[in-house]
């Protein structure tokens, strides 16, 4: 089996920049300080500004997103990538990808690479869905003829024929990441990288490109990096684990054991508190995420009379136009019972209005699920140019109960599995120094 790719001591360095002072200011104020200093120098030209206290500096520190990579892929491998939000999954598929470039180390690629790493990357949203395919086509590497020759199966493999000449700013994340893996799936790669995309598009959809990354791999001989956080997924699907902590691979080898590491991994991180703080690459609007003091923590069960409370640190609403908040509990094999959302303009005016960042609380009552492992996860929307990715699987809880109870299903609650009857609370002034 041939080398496909060889990453060789790859580190990747971002300079993040913290505000100091204040560090939170609105347009206005900004425009104020800009008038008053032009005012100054046209009053006072000769003064000379260096012995001045000055508000709103800025510092900066390095942030070390991945350190020294290293492995081999060989041809036809289908390797999981795995780790918690922030360890350094979607910048290790960025760099292999060539989309930004290792501080230190190399890549060596064999072949074509194809990406397919965020919803609605190669589209334009003012382009109907026909015109998208040959534009997203043509940025991939296809030509016009290869596009025209395919088209018909990537039309029929999305399912969005009824919708082909409708602008693309009217599809759904969903439809966009069915046409956007239909295209990927039709171009001829030796390299395919799939990075969490496919959690948007619904379960029959997710079912019918896994089949496809499949035929991929042993019928094709393609090699096939996929970053999951559903380890059923990951265990079915992929050959070959790597799992990175920190930005360092800890280990590599059979699915089932790198899950087995990955779990124990978050299990203990779990074991000392239920609190998530939100790594300053993955969301500009999601600082913090902790379960309350009231419920039980660490080792100890949720009996299933308790509450499940769970607090948001949110900052920087100003900068979204309708901010949404939506948050899932799945099982430990991967299905999600339920995911509730917010609308937050209420907090967006009340950030605004107090000149700082805010948090809010959901409240549920008596949960009607069995024992178990159960996680977290988080998302923000609507998905703006701000780094704003999903936060898969980043709260682990055991929920006990007096009886072993079944999972019941609902059929009467909606697109969720159980029916769960939400109490958000807030918003409030958010002035934890932890979340800053």
């Amino acid at each position: 089996m041939s080398t496909v790719i060889r990453a060789h001591k790859i580190s990747k360095r971002y300079v993040i920049s913290h505000a100091k002072g204040e560090g939170y200011h609105m347009a206005r104020e900004a425009i104020s300080r800009l008038g008053r200093d032009v005012g100054r120098r046209l009053l006072h030209p000769f003064r000379s500004s260096a012995n001045r206290p000055m508000s709103g500096l800025s510092t900066s520190e390095d942030f070390w997103a991945l350190r020294d990579v290293n492995f081999d892929i060989g041809s036809g491998e289908v390797v999981g990538i795995v780790g918690r939000n922030g360890a350094g999954k979607s910048t290790l598929l960025k760099i292999l990808s060539r989309i930004t470039e290792p501080t230190t180390g190399y890549v060596a690629l064999k072949g074509k690479v194809n990406s397919l790493l965020e919803v609605g990357t190669g589209f334009h949203g003012e382009l109907t869905g026909r015109e998208n395919v040959f534009l997203n086509g043509s940025i991939l590497g296809m030509s016009r003829q290869q596009i025209v020759r395919q088209f018909d199966k990537i039309v029929e493999f999305a399912e969005v024929g009824t919708f082909l000449d409708t602008p693309m700013k009217r599809y759904s994340s969903g439809m966009q990441v069915r046409l956007a893996f239909s295209i990927a799936a039709h171009l001829d790669s030796e390299v395919l990288i799939v990075d969490e995309v496919l959690a948007v598009g619904d379960v029959a959809f997710q079912q019918k490109c896994l089949a496809k990354m499949r035929e991929f791999a042993s019928g094709e001989g393609r090699t096939i990096l996929f970053v999951s956080h559903t380890m059923s997924t990951v265990r079915d699907l992929c050959s070959r684990c790597i799992l990175l902590r920190n930005g360092q691979v800890v280990t590599e080898g059979a699915p089932a054991d790198v899950l087995h590491s990955y779990l124990g991994e978050i299990l203990q991180d779990q074991a000392h508190g239920s609190d998530f703080i939100v790594p300053p690459t993955d969301s500009d609007f999601i600082r913090r995420i902790r379960l309350m003091p009231n419920l039980l923590s660490g080792d100890a069960p949720i009996s299933g009379d308790h509450n499940l409370d769970i607090e948001f640190r949110l900052e920087n609403l100003n900068r979204c136009p309708d901010p949404v908040i939506e948050w899932s509990l799945e099982n430990a094999d991967g299905l999600t019972l339920f995911s509730l959302r917010k609308e937050l303009s209420a907090e967006k005016s009340f950030a605004e209005s107090h000149q700082a960042k805010t948090a809010i609380r959901c409240r549920l009552a008596d949960l009607p699920i069995p024992s178990g492992q159960y996680w977290i996860s988080c998302r923000f929307f609507p998905g703006l140019k701000e780094r704003n990715r999903p936060l898969s699987r980043i709260l682990a809880i055991t929920l006990g109960s007096g009886e072993d109870l079944a999972l019941s299903l609902d059929s009467g609650a909606g697109r969720n599995l159980i029916r769960v009857v939400p109490t958000w609370e807030g918003p409030f002034l958010n002035d934890d120094p932890a979340a800053s």
